[in-house]
């Protein structure tokens, strides 16, 4: 009895530890066909450990990850991007270099390092890279490293880029880089080349990492979790294992060891490239900076040339609508002033007192071709008497009289004549002789057939007299 109790037990522990003894020997292999690999690649400025650290990053992507992947064990680990000292400048000074020989195969210590932990730390021949930032350099320089010698074929390894400054993701791959990642967004005007295109708006409090919106943890996988997931596995269920590839070889050959030579010029090579990639920053600095400037500065000028153009065009079509207007209000004004000026003045003459207690003597001319001595003066004088009943039959001795003299005068051009007020001629009452008070208006200047106001009033005055001796008409019985 107490043996097959045991025999009992062995068969339930058997049991157990079957998965586990299977999971084992598949994790013992060099290279095993089942199971993928996922490896973060972090970015410039990055510690390997605290809260913002490399492992941390690593360990906040694996915790959005299932152990599970399509029935296959899912292994999250990372490579460390290294930071170095001198304030950055050398880091600063690696990203210029990949971003000016992004084409061209980069060997760099740091590179051959992460290379080298690759091979040690890969055990399954699907692999995919996530790298953020700066990783994606060294992630599309890892991909096209492996592939090239033949190390991984194309169809076991891919690569998912986050926040990444390259201009592409090798082995086509997708890529989250946000509109908002202001570390990117000032990449793009200090490193040449071409930048893949945001295609992602992330909305970030100023809290969550000083207001960059670039962080791996802080940002991307905080705020755009669920979508890196799923792109996560799109991109692990396109790799396939190599049927052709035994898994007792490593996944990933070290890389080659640098010979003494390669080891003397290298850093010769990285002065070099850098002097040249630091040159070529400062083109495209001078390239994204001055050139938007003056472009912007032109069509600031062209725009404030038109407008002051269109403005002043504007002014000067005002001010002539405005001048125009006031000239013809101001024409308008004296013309009307004029007008009842005329009218007051010919009204009070022909109603008024001048009318009641005078009688008005006019003389006109009418024949445009006659001058005023060629007309009897008896046709010229026309006299009204004003006379005023009384019941007295005495005759009353006469008023004074008041000529208004109006001289025909022939402007160039026109057929008819036109009067001309020249003056006032008054005649005394009682037998008194005439007198000449003249009051010449407009031109007195002699032209040929014309006759001088001076002789127009001495033959007034003779026509006065002779008008004065005639006898007054009487008003009508």
């Amino acid at each position: 009895m107490p043996r097959l109790h045991f025999k009992k037990i062995g068969i339930i522990i058997t049991v157990l530890l079957l998965p586990l003894i299977s999971v084992a020997q598949v994790s013992n292999t060099t290279c095993a066909k089942k199971g993928y690999t996922i490896v973060t690649i972090n970015g410039i400025f990055t510690k390997e450990e605290g809260v913002d650290g490399a492992k941390a990053n690593r360990q906040a992507l694996e915790d959005r990850l299932a152990t599970i992947y399509l029935g296959e064990e899912l292994i999250v680990d990372y490579l460390y991007n290294p930071t170095h000292g001198l304030f950055g400048v050398i880091d600063l000074t690696d990203v210029a270099i990949q971003k000016t020989f992004e084409s061209v195969d980069m060997q760099d210590p740091d590179f051959l390092k992460i290379l080298n932990a690759a091979s040690t730390q890969v055990k399954t021949q699907k692999v995919l890279l996530v790298a953020h930032s700066q990783g994606n350099f060294y992630a599309n320089n890892f991909y096209k490293a492996v592939t090239d010698s033949g190390d991984v074929s194309t169809k076991s390894i891919g690569v998912y880029g986050v926040a990444t400054p390259a201009s592409y993701v090798a082995g086509n791959g997708i890529y989250r880089t946000s509109a908002t990642d202001t570390v990117i967004n000032r990449a793009r005007y200090v490193l040449p080349g071409t930048f893949l295109p945001s295609n992602d708006s992330i909305s970030y409090k100023e809290s969550d990492d000083s207001g960059h919106g670039h962080g791996f943890r802080e940002i991307y996988l905080e705020y755009r979790g669920e979508e890196i997931k799923k792109e996560v596995e799109q991109s692990l269920g396109k790799l396939s294992s190599d049927p052709s590839r035994s898994e007792n070889t490593p996944c990933l050959n070290p890389p080659q060891k640098l010979s003494t030579f390669e080891k003397t010029v290298s850093p010769v090579v990285y002065v070099v490239d850098s002097v040249v990639a630091s040159t070529v920053v400062i083109g495209t600095m001078a390239k994204n900076t001055v050139i938007p400037i003056a472009v912007g500065t032109y069509h600031i000028t062209v725009n404030t040339a038109v407008w002051t153009y269109n403005t002043s065009v504007a002014v000067a079509v005002w001010t002539y609508d405005t001048t125009l207007a006031i000239g013809k209000f101001v024409g308008n004004t004296v013309v009307s002033a004029g007008s009842f000026m005329y009218n007051a003045v010919t009204s009070s003459f022909s109603n008024g007192l001048v009318a009641s207690n005078n009688s008005a003597t006019v003389i006109l001319a009418t024949l445009p071709t006659q001058t005023l001595s060629q007309v009897p003066a008896k046709t010229q004088v026309v006299t009204t008497t004003q006379t005023q009943n009384t019941e007295s039959p005495v005759a009353k001795s006469p008023q004074p009289q008041t000529v208004f003299v109006f001289e025909p005068k022939v402007q160039t051009g026109d057929s008819a004549p036109k009067l001309v007020f020249v003056g006032v001629l008054s005649v005394g009452g009682g037998g008194a002789p005439p007198q000449v008070a003249p009051q010449v208006l407009g031109v007195t200047t002699v032209a040929e057939n014309e006759v001088l106001v001076e002789d127009v009033v001495d033959e007034l005055a003779e026509s006065a007299g002779a008008a004065k001796a005639a006898p007054a008409l009487s008003a009508p019985q």
